[in-house]
Parts: C-alpha cells; sequence; structure tokens
C-alpha cells in the first residue's frame, strides 16, 4: 500500500493559494523546514512533481552552536534567534557572535547541500529546471538570514509563505502582529483544510505521479 504524505501537499496548497492552478506559471517549489526534518516540493502549472525529505531542520541549529561553543540548549535556541547565520559566506571577525554565526552557517550550508542534491537528482531525471522562486515556511525558517543564504547559494528567488493572503480570518483573539508572527507555522494546517477547495486543483488532491 502507497502512503502519500498530505501533509507535504496540504503546505503547497497553503503556500501558492490560486496560483497554483495557473498553467503560466513556471517551475515554483515549497521549502518546509520543520524542527528535525525539511520537506521539498516542487510544483509546475499546478502539479506537485514530487516530495523530497532532508534529515535536517530547526534543532540541528540548535544543537551545533551548544556542541560547537559548548553552552546549554537553552542558551543555544536564545542566540541562534539573536544572531542567524550569515547571508553569504563566513563573518571574518574573531569575536563570540562571529563565532556562533559560522556555527550557524555550516549548519545551513548542510541544509543547502542536501537541498541541492535532492532537487537536482530528482530534476534532471525528470529533465526539468530549478525552481525560479522557492516559497519557505515552517518553524526552521524564522531562524535569521537562512532564506536569504539559501536563495544566494541556490541562486533561487527565496520568499517567505504568506499563507494569510490566501484565507479570511474571522474572529480570533490575536492580533495582527501576533498573526503575522504565526505565518510560517499556519500554511500546514491552513492547507489541509482549503483540501478540495477551489484553491486546489483537482489534479494536485492526489498522489504524484511516481
Amino acid at each position: 500500500m502507497a502512503f502519500i504524505d498530505l501533509q507535504a501537499f496540504g503546505l503547497v496548497q497553503a503556500a501558492f493559494g490560486a496560483s497554483l492552478a495557473k498553467e503560466g506559471e513556471g517551475a515554483q517549489g515549497l521549502l518546509d523546514i520543520g524542527t528535525t526534518l525539511t520537506q521539498v516540493a516542487p510544483t509546475k502549472a499546478g502539479s506537485t512533481r514530487f516530495v523530497r525529505t532532508i534529515p535536517i531542520g530547526g534543532s540541528q541549529f540548535t544543537e551545533a552552536p551548544a556542541a560547537g561553543a559548548s553552552m546549554s540548549r537553552e542558551d543555544a535556541e536564545e542566540r541562534k534567534r539573536s544572531i542567524g547565520v550569515a547571508p553569504g559566506g563566513m563573518p571574518g571577525r574573531d569575536d563570540e557572535q562571529a563565532s556562533l554565526s559560522r556555527i550557524l552557517s555550516r549548519a545551513a550550508d548542510g541544509l543547502i547541500d542536501g537541498l541541492r542534491d535532492s532537487l537536482d537528482c530528482c530534476l534532471t531525471q525528470a529533465g526539468e529546471h530549478a525552481p525560479a522562486r522557492l516559497m519557505v515556511c515552517g518553524n526552521g525558517a524564522r531562524l535569521p538570514h537562512l532564506a536569504l543564504r539559501i536563495g544566494r547559494a541556490l541562486g533561487t528567488r527565496v520568499e517567505p509563505v504568506r499563507v494569510l493572503d490566501h484565507v479570511s480570518v474571522g474572529r480570533v483573539r490575536l492580533s495582527e502582529p501576533q498573526l503575522l508572527e504565526l505565518q510560517p507555522v499556519l500554511p500546514a494546517a491552513v492547507g489541509l483544510a482549503l483540501w478540495g477547495s477551489y484553491v486546489v486543483p483537482p489534479r494536485n488532491r492526489s498522489s504524484p505521479p511516481a
């Protein structure tokens, strides 16, 4: 029996909304950086081409400084959120902040290498080009400058998923800034809720071609 990862397909629906169905849209992709795993799902002409999982997520960006700088996980979590990765290259300074940024940037490069290998392998077999745009989401995507580093390394435009641009929000006890803060982690739930609605092309409601 074949199993379909509905979460990955739900993420695609939420990320692209109605634009997923536009035949004129070129190759795009969804990049979900979770806690322990990262998923990439290229799309073209309303169809999800494939879904690949990379065993690197946000937790690695906590573990790397915890081990590399001999600090607690709590301190590492706090420092990674304030420092982030270098947008490109490696910091040349010798202070503590630059040292932590290098540690985080090397962890990011491991993710980028896995992402590049997954895209190159699958797209080459299918005879297709790399996505011109990657929409990024997931809790791990909140790491400062990570999306920018990925985009520069892959030569691809990387944009944050703005799921609230595709749906109307009813009465919730959250302020506008709080809703915006939740944007990276909302796509899976919203995408699955929209499954079968008008924004989901019929061909994309089933499993992708083998």
